[in-house]
């Protein structure tokens, strides 16, 4: 078990890039940029329109890790998946409740 002493120290750039009432973070990492989250279905314009904000293209992003399949934490995975080169990064289990929100 780790202690909070033995837990590595790393930098890490982040920005919350939530809309409304949600919170999603994009992560810079060794291989790309990491979208953690993606919000509700049909909301791609307020999604582009923060990316805008902060400069940042949606080609930019590599991958997409949605913590749970509930719409406002994966509402544009499909969307996501259809229209740009963005690799998920999610369990096969979890290609069920996919579907169910399409």
């Amino acid at each position: 078990m780790f202690s909070a002493e033995m837990l590595p120290y790393f930098p890490m750039n982040y920005v919350n890039i939530g809309y409304d009432s949600t919170n999603y973070y994009l992560i810079d990492c060794k291989r790309g940029r990491l979208l953690v989250d993606c919000g509700f279905p049909g909301t791609m314009p307020k999604l582009l329109a923060v990316l805008r904000r902060y400069k940042i293209d949606l080609a930019e992003i590599t991958y997409l890790f949605p913590t749970h399949f509930h719409p406002d934490h994966a509402g544009l995975f499909s969307e996501l998946m259809a229209t740009t080169a963005i690799k998920p990064l999610v369990i096969k289990e979890q290609l069920a409740f996919v579907r169910e929100m399409e």
